[in-house]
């Protein structure tokens, strides 16, 4: 891959960083002499974090169970007024009795690690373990790869993610090298000019793994064309209208082409895996309507702020996922070779 301008590095490029500090212990009491103060406070946040993860973990399973614990309390209102109960406070079973396996592949592409700071790789892990659950939960499954899988990145999941043994994993590879490029492949980026409208068996999917707020621009479609690669975005444009920043999280692309094999439709798919906050609805005039509260909110930098605090959440999410069990998996069906082909 090509050097990205604005790049260069930095005259004091051996001076420690707190990526170079990955572990509680191994974090120093006292400055280094050669660490910049901004790196510092980046490492005693790290430390702090890591002081009172566990506490921090216990909080939020304990407001999970008060959550559970007002749900029941609601639905057993309902039941008493017989009345039905209302969709939202029913619970989606974890996973479906029985998978179709689509015979598509979807690629993370993790090779961009050297260009993200220590937010955006934690961010990063995170979604590709929900990428992984929304996979292991779907009616219609996909092989899942991370490709690329080294660095910081690895580390992570090694060091400060080692409880969610990410090696048990079923249904997704972990690999070190990068992917292979050929006819088969394609590589999705929100420039490309033609969007992709149909999911096929037999192809795979390509998703650059970065986390970057908009930096990098072009960053995968210039990829694709270095490797030669047909390159496609999701047909947002034709479906809905977006919010905000265009750029999806590799998570969403990844729910959004299951929910695609679940019902073959994008409009639905995006409707139903975006945050409303990014939706904007029309009426049956074709006007667009959205609240005058979240029009009055939309500037930039509360967008990215929300965005931001989201983020701040997933690191300890990620640590709950559990790995797979170990039984034997239940029976798969495979999906007709003709379904993905079909125009919608």
């Amino acid at each position: 891959m090509s050097d990205q301008p604005g790049t260069a590095q930095s005259p004091v490029q051996d001076a420690p960083k707190a990526a170079d500090y990955p572990t509680l212990e191994s974090i120093p009491e006292v400055k280094p002499a050669e660490m910049s103060k901004s790196q510092w406070k980046k490492l005693q946040r790290k430390k702090k974090f890591q002081e009172n993860k566990k506490e921090y973990i216990k909080i939020r399973k304990e407001k999970k169970k008060e959550n559970n614990a007002a749900r029941r309390l609601e639905i057993q209102s309902y039941v008493e007024k017989n009345e039905p109960i209302p969709e939202h406070l029913l619970k989606k079973p974890k996973k479906p009795k029985t998978q179709t396996k689509t015979g598509s592949k979807i690629v993370i592409d993790c090779s961009f690690d050297h260009l993200m700071n220590d937010k955006e790789k934690v961010s990063l892990s995170s979604q590709i373990t929900r990428a992984y659950a929304a996979n292991r939960t779907s009616p219609n499954t996909v092989d899942l790869e991370v490709t690329s899988f080294g660095g910081n990145l690895k580390r992570r999941f090694e060091v400060d993610m080692k409880s969610s043994a990410y090696q048990n994993w079923k249904n997704i590879t972990f690999n070190e090298e990068p992917f292979e490029p050929s006819e088969n492949v394609i590589y999705l980026s929100a420039d490309a000019e033609e969007a992709l409208e149909v999911l096929e068996p037999d192809m795979t999917y390509v998703i650059g793994g970065i986390v970057d707020k908009g930096r990098y621009k072009f960053l995968c479609k210039n990829k694709a064309d270095e490797l030669g690669l047909k390159c496609l975005r999701l047909p947002i444009d034709e479906y809905i209208n977006l919010f905000g920043r265009r750029v999806l999280t590799t998570t969403h692309v990844v729910e959004l082409m299951l929910e695609w094999w679940n019902g073959k439709d994008w409009k639905l798919a995006f409707e139903k895996v975006l945050p409303q906050r990014k939706l904007i609805n029309e009426d049956k005039e074709g006007s667009t309507s959205v609240d005058p509260e979240e029009i009055a909110s939309v500037d930039p930098e509360k967008i990215a702020k929300l965005e931001d605090d989201e983020e701040d959440e997933e690191e300890a999410e990620a640590e709950e996922v559990a790995p797979e069990s170990e039984k034997k998996p239940e029976p798969v069906q495979t999906a007709d070779a003709t379904e993905g082909t079909s125009a919608e």
